[in-house]
């Protein structure tokens, strides 16, 4: 019989099962980080957006006290009283306006008072766990070594002087805990911490410059 000719067996290419396992965790952190990136993105717009939408809500404020300055200028007020721009720290959303002075008329004081919870309505409804509080504060700002600077928290004005300081907070990250220099900052606690810290601190002098022109509101 002729000698049957060599057989030839071709080299096997191709990717092996392990390969293409590798290949697939690679991938999948890689996607991981692009999505984390895309929420880490998503989370600084919302915030920076939350954080214009409060300067210019205090800045709001600060130009309707400058138009009624007969009563921003009383040094005490309550919501139905004397001041009823000055708010309280553990004020909560009004329901509805005392009374619409777009369409009725008005005297200085209801003025300020539909003023007030007009603006503070819009406020919630703009800002997640809205905080506010408008006083009169000669020292907002702590003196201690490791604070020094930062805004003091909330209900802690000293109703002197003849600045009022506009002060709003609210919650920035939903179900997270954040800190800043120890202390407890946008958490659903804001309401009633008294380590809280104002995300924006705006003085304002009734009847003067406006504050936003001659200090910048402060955002730690």
């Amino acid at each position: 019989m002729p000698a049957s000719p060599p057989r030839h067996y071709a080299l096997q290419t191709g990717f092996t099962l392990i390969e293409v396992l590798v290949s697939i965790v690679i991938l999948s952190f890689g996607l991981l980080g692009i999505a984390g990136m895309q929420a880490a993105s998503l989370k600084i717009s919302r915030d920076s957006q939350h954080q214009a939408t409060g300067v210019l809500l205090a800045r709001e404020y600060a130009e309707l006290m400058r138009n009624n300055i007969r009563i921003a200028e009383l040094t005490t007020g309550t919501a139905t009283s004397g001041n009823r721009y000055l708010i309280a720290h553990n004020a909560t959303k009004p329901t509805a306006t005392s009374k619409d002075c777009r369409t009725k008329t008005c005297k200085s004081s209801d003025i300020a008072q539909w003023d007030r919870d007009d603006w503070l309505m819009r406020v919630h409804e703009a800002l997640p766990d809205a905080k506010v509080e408008v006083c009169f504060d000669n020292s907002p700002f702590q003196t201690s070594s490791n604070d020094a600077g930062l805004p003091k928290g909330w209900g802690n004005c000293d109703n002197t002087g003849n600045t009022v300081m506009i002060k709003i907070g609210w919650l920035q990250t939903a179900g997270k805990t954040e800190t800043k220099d120890g202390k407890t900052v946008f958490t659903s606690s804001l309401k009633t911490s008294a380590n809280a810290l104002p995300s924006i601190v705006l003085p304002v002098v009734p009847g003067g410059a406006f504050g936003a022109e001659a200090t910048p509101p402060v955002t730690p």
